[in-house]
C-alpha cells in the first residue's frame, strides 16, 4: 500500500511531467519560428524501464513543439522505491516520413544552484540523439553532446544542450519516422537533476 507521502509525492510528479519549467529556453529560436502548436504527450511514464520511452510526442507539421519534463525527485527517489531505477530519460519524437524537414531536439536541466567554481563545473548534462532504422527498425545513434558548466564573472552558467538533425526522405540512410531523446544530467553531488527536454520542427538551416 502507498503511503500518504508517496502518493502525494507522484501526484506532484505527474504534474510536473506534463509542464515545461519557468523562463526561456534557449534554443536560438524566436516563439513565432517555433509555432504555437503542440499535440498531447502520450504513453506518459515517470518510471518507464528497459527500452521503454517516458513519453512519447508528435512533431508532424512545421511549426510543431513538443516537451516533456522529469523532475529529480522521480529519478533520485520515487521511481527508485517502485523498483524501477533508471536514471536516463528517453523522449520517442514521431516525425514526418513523407517531407524532408529540420528538427531541433534540447536539453535543458534544472540543477542544484551552484555557489563556487567547484559545484559550477561539476555539473553535466548529457544528450543522445538516435534515429529509429527504418529497414532494420533498430535505433541508430546520431550524435552524443555531453556539456558541463562554466564558472563566470557573473555565477555559474549551468549546462544545457540543443542540436540539430535534418530527417529527409531523399537520402534512406538517414530518413527515419521517429528520434529518440535519452537524457541525463548531475549535479555536482551525484544526485540526478530535473530533466527539460524539447523537441520542434526547425526552419531550414543557412
Amino acid at each position: 500500500m502507498k503511503t500518504p507521502l508517496l502518493v502525494a509525492l507522484i501526484f506532484a510528479g505527474l504534474i510536473a511531467s506534463a509542464c515545461g519549467p519557468e523562463g526561456s529556453f534557449d534554443d536560438g529560436l524566436d516563439d513565432e519560428e517555433i509555432g504555437t502548436t503542440s499535440s498531447a504527450l502520450i504513453n506518459v511514464d515517470p518510471c518507464a524501464m528497459g527500452t521503454t520511452a517516458n513519453a512519447t510526442g508528435t512533431l508532424y507539421t512545421p511549426g510543431d513543439y513538443e516537451s516533456y519534463t522529469r523532475s529529480a525527485a522521480w529519478i533520485n527517489s520515487i521511481c527508485p522505491a517502485l523498483g524501477k531505477d533508471r536514471k536516463t530519460t528517453m523522449v520517442d519524437f514521431f516525425v514526418s516520413a513523407n517531407n524532408s524537414y529540420w528538427y531541433g531536439f534540447g536539453l535543458q536541466p534544472t540543477f542544484i544552484p551552484a555557489s563556487n567554481a567547484t559545484e559550477c563545473t561539476g555539473q553535466l548534462a548529457a544528450l543522445r540523439l538516435m534515429r529509429r532504422d527504418k529497414q532494420t527498425m533498430q535505433w541508430v545513434e546520431v550524435e552524443y553532446l555531453e556539456s558541463k558548466g562554466q564558472w563566470t564573472l557573473s555565477g555559474c552558467r549551468s549546462p544545457q544542450i540543443v542540436t540539430y538533425s535534418q530527417n529527409s526522405f531523399e537520402t534512406y540512410h538517414t530518413h527515419t519516422d521517429v528520434y529518440r531523446v535519452r537524457a541525463i544530467a548531475k549535479n555536482a553531488d551525484g544526485t540526478y537533476a530535473t530533466v527539460f527536454i524539447r523537441g520542434f520542427q526547425h526552419p531550414p538551416l543557412p
